[in-house]
């Protein structure tokens, strides 16, 4: 009674002061529920494609300020690959005066040419599935085949598609075929498939089923044509920073493609280059330059404004140069192909095989190939990669990244519910045992998965379910004021922090040698502009929500999007279109605390005495 007693001199004040009128939740879980199903409506459901729609074009955005600063390193990738093409104008009397599909004699002559620059793996992609009237598959690269495994050097054939209709390749190439194809959406390539399920026999009984030593020797996965040449060129040694792990279990996931936009110096020796842009000039600041050339057009809606055309990333030289009677002496080609990975495809008019790059446009399939290999010469094993799925049903797909969305949305509801109610609905003991429950969860999950015994998708439900834990008792700890109270008022010790911060950061890239991918001043450049926008996000988050104008909170987003591009180049190595559903996740938790929201619309219309509507500040 006496403490009562206490308070009510200070509630009559509040009281004499004009409030708006605001909900006091008596049960949580009514809150929690409503913001559940407000993330199902708003994730899952996604009515009219809005968060599909804005993550699809944040991601091409996003992808397009990225490639910007692709193969920034002192020794790139790229310089260890080379594409020949068969154009159109090798087609032409000037030079071949032949019609396509060109003969199998002319194709065995070109790679035999190949073989003369002595290169490091070929990789023909060109479908070579029947015999023709008067070739002979075997007279024309049987030859070819033994020179290059005299050399050593590893050489493919694409077979096309697993199934659906593509049998194999006829002998003598059947042993040398990779798939060159596979049903995905633009942007992925899968670095293992597997192969479809034999048929089952048509008469019953034995007959017909494969015996225990075949089911042994057919394999669960099939690499595709640039994840076998990365693992022939790991075995041969020519690739010094492979893993050790070159099975499912690293590579599993498809890649997601990084594509440069900057041609090769050399490109001007083998082709006409107007309009093309060359590592001659290539200094942080110019790519700087292009970031934003490219945030500009994409900001303004010219997607269809490709930032090049002419000229391709990776070195690539017309079929006509490797003709013998064109150009007899090979010593001009050694600069181009010696110890290189070479592809070998088609440019030609009418040709299907395309493939569309945001803010690039079409480009070769053969390129794409070029590019994953480039990817993984790069990354290695810490190539970006789409997210496993979590769950995987007919009516329903959940990746990690969607899983962990939902865990950071419950974290961003326990904030929310900390902003309307003030006092925890747990005495303190409870609180002590649910953070002893979420620590030794996470220790003992994070020891299993060490140890390979817990799977990755275990490891993040056990992380989410001790984070929102955390976040729970830390608000029970009425640790946000404290936090907020902890931030000084000096703006040259917030800014002296936040220097700490990024160097602390760049330190970390230096020390995983991540620098050798971006090169250091590209990353000192990025932890700069991190630096300011978290600089002034503090000043803006230290001033109270009514005092913040518009602009703060779109500052506020420019952060996030910057913190989380981060976290996502250094840990998560996700899609764009998956990481930047965090920010929109942000965006919308200020749409559930709007006085005519959708989660305190229902509540209010919640059956029971959940919820009381009262003219205070300080809620019960």
């Amino acid at each position: 009674m006496s403490e009562n007693k206490k308070t009510r001199p200070s509630a009559a004040v509040n009281a004499s002061k004009p409030h708006s009128a605001r909900p006091s939740f008596r049960c949580p879980i009514c809150y929690f529920i409503l913001m559940i199903l407000f993330w199902v409506l708003f994730k899952l459901l996604d009515p009219l494609a809005m968060e599909s729609a804005t993550k699809a074009s944040s991601a091409r955005f996003l992808a397009g300020i990225s490639d910007a600063f692709y193969g920034m390193q002192a020794d790139p990738a790229r310089n260890r690959i080379a594409v020949v093409e068969v154009t159109d104008t090798d087609l032409s009397s000037k030079y071949f005066d032949a019609t396509w599909p060109l003969t199998y004699a002319r194709h065995a002559e070109l790679i035999d040419r190949m073989l003369d620059a002595k290169p490091a793996a070929i990789m023909v992609d060109i479908r070579f599935n029947v015999e023709r009237a008067g070739e002979s598959l075997h007279d024309a690269f049987d030859p070819v085949i033994a020179r290059a495994k005299q050399m050593g050097v590893p050489l493919f054939f694409a077979r096309g598609k697993l199934g659906e209709g593509y049998d194999d390749l006829p002998a003598p190439l059947t042993d040398l075929q990779v798939v060159n194809g596979w049903d995905m959406r633009t942007g992925f390539y899968p670095l293992l498939l597997a192969p479809p399920a034999p048929e089952a026999p048509e008469a019953a009984g034995t007959e017909g089923r494969p015996g225990k030593e075949e089911e042994e020797e057919t394999p669960k996965t099939v690499p595709v044509a640039a994840f076998a040449l990365y693992r022939a060129l790991c075995a041969s040694g020519w690739q010094k920073s492979c893993p050790a792990d070159l099975s499912e279990r690293t590579f599993g996931q498809p890649l997601v493609e990084r594509w440069g936009l900057r041609a090769s110096q050399h490109q001007e020796l083998y082709a006409k280059t107007e309009g093309c842009t060359f590592d001659a000039r290539d200094r942080p600041a110019s790519r700087v330059g292009d970031a934003v050339s490219i945030a500009l057009r994409a900001l303004f809606g010219y997607f269809s404004e490709n930032i090049r055309q002419n000229c391709q990333y990776h070195l690539t030289v017309p079929a006509r140069y490797l003709d013998r009677n064109l150009e007899p002496d090979i010593t001009a080609l050694e600069p181009a192909l010696k110890n290189r990975v070479v592809f070998y495809g088609t440019q030609i008019n009418g040709d299907h095989d395309v493939v569309d790059v945001p803010m690039i446009g079409a480009v070769p399939g053969v390129q794409e190939h070029a590019m994953v290999l480039d990817n993984l010469l790069t990354y290695n094993a810490h190539y970006f990669r789409e997210p496993g799925e979590w769950i995987d049903r007919e009516w329903l797909t959940i990746d990690s990244a969607e899983c962990l969305e939902f865990f950071v949305w419950m974290l961003f509801a326990t904030y929310g519910y900390s902003t309307l109610r003030q006092k925890p609905v747990m005495r303190a003991s409870g609180w002590k045992i649910a953070l002893g429950v979420a620590v030794v969860m996470m220790l003992a999950v994070g020891s299993l998965y060490v140890t390979g015994r817990a799977s990755e998708h275990e490891m993040l439900f056990a992380a989410g379910i001790s984070c929102v834990i955390l976040s729970a008792y830390a608000w029970a700890q009425d640790a946000s004021r404290k936090i907020a109270d902890s931030i000084p008022s000096h703006n040259g010790r917030i800014g002296a922090g936040v220097s700490l911060l990024c160097v602390c950061l760049l330190g970390m890239d230096v020390r995983f040698m991540r620098h050798s991918m971006y090169g250091i001043w590209a990353l000192f450049i990025a932890y700069t502009i991190l630096g300011l926008l978290l600089y002034f996000s503090i000043l803006i988050f230290r001033k109270k929500p009514q005092e913040r104008r518009y602009f703060g909170k779109l500052w506020l987003s420019v952060t996030i999007v910057a913190v989380m591009f981060v976290l996502n180049e250094d840990f998560l190595l996700w899609p764009m279109e998956d990481w930047i559903g965090f920010v929109l996740l942000w965006l919308a938790l200020g749409e559930t605390e709007e006085d005519r929201s959708f989660v305190r619309t229902l509540l209010e219309r919640w059956p029971g005495k959940c919820v009381s509507v009262k003219n205070n500040n300080t809620l019960e």
